[in-house]
Formats: structure tokens, sequence, C-alpha cells
């Protein structure tokens, strides 16, 4: 069963994303790109980033595990977690 997390490790980690997607980054990275490199549904990382919606728990540790490929340095070490939901 996957561990679920608290709140607020959750709310730092969104934040961290959110701060990570800058003006600079949002024009050359690909969030549609990103999403389909974390297997994540269509618009999942776009509604969070533009919409503010929330992330679901499954879907951050795929996104940080494609953002950390590309210079994104979390606010946690989510690689014991991440295996829960390889």
């Amino acid at each position: 069963m996957p561990i679920k997390l608290d709140e607020k490790q959750l709310d730092k980690e969104l934040r961290r994303i959110m701060d990570f997607f800058d003006y600079t980054r949002s024009k050359v990275m690909s969030v549609a790109a990103i999403e389909v490199l974390a297997e994540v549904p269509k618009n999942t990382l776009l509604n969070f980033l533009k919409a503010g919606r929330r992330l679901p728990q499954k879907h951050i540790f795929k996104i940080v595990d494609v953002l950390e490929k590309v210079g994104y340095q979390p606010a946690f070490d989510w690689s014991w977690i991440t295996s829960e939901y390889s």
C-alpha cells in the first residue's frame, strides 16, 4: 500500500515545482513533454501551473522524477517513496 505523506510536505514540494517553472523555464521546457515522460494524464501539470489545481501525490512523484533530470532540486528525498508508484 502506498505511503500517504503529510500535507505540509506535499505543499512544500508543490511550491518548489511552481517556482521551478519560472518565466525562463516556462519558455524553454515543454510542459506537455514532461507530462508524457512522467506518464501522467494530459494537462495534469499544466492545470497545476496555470490554474492552481492540486497535483495528486502519485503524480507528484512521477513529475519530480522527470524534473530532477533537468535540474530540479526537490525539497525532500523522494527516491524511497517513488518505488511505491513505479
